[in-house]
């Protein structure tokens, strides 16, 4: 049996951060090094945590996901974690950016959980995932329907007041 694989999540959206690290905890092989808000913070984490792989946003405040690639390539860090870029942005353009930039996969949101951790698993054992992911791949319509889909997954519950576990 392997080393859990250590993730670390960097992006600015708490709300979103706090689904994502409640999914990954329920994986028994993914371990949470830790979670940035900003690029700064991300960098001070990497160096810190040494995670495995980072789940990177491009849009953070203080320095972008592409300031963190940018940094990266500079840190002498060895082994120097693989990056999964997780964004909103799903432009050719900045999809190759992020790809030069040392980037080892690109999914954009909306996206599947399992598709996700299935990616994290290929990329620690250092297999290269098929193409980028896509929310029109998936066939995900929009984002509400993909939240309320995680959200039932987790046990959570709509109510008149808000949502019950």
């Amino acid at each position: 049996m392997r080393e859990p694989i250590k993730v670390l999540i960097a992006d600015d959206n708490r709300k979103f951060c706090g689904v994502l690290e409640e999914f990954l905890r329920q994986q028994q092989d993914l371990i949470l090094a830790g979670v940035a808000h900003d690029g700064h913070e991300t960098l001070k984490l990497i160096q810190e945590r040494l995670p495995d792989i980072v789940i990177l946003d491009i849009v953070m405040p203080h320095l972008d996901g592409l300031g963190v690639l940018e940094r990266l390539q500079n840190c002498s860090l060895d082994p120097r974690p693989k990056i999964l870029v997780l964004t909103a942005l799903g432009h050719e353009k900045m999809t190759l950016k992020s790809m030069e930039l040392g980037a080892d996969y690109y999914i954009v949101k909306p996206f599947d959980l399992e598709v996700l951790v299935q990616r994290l698993r290929q990329l620690a054992d250092g297999q290269k995932p098929p193409l980028v992911q896509s929310n029109i791949a998936l066939g995900i319509k929009s984002v509400e329907a993909e939240v309320t889909r995680l959200l039932h997954q987790m046990g959570y519950r709509p109510t008149s007041r808000g949502i019950n576990t």
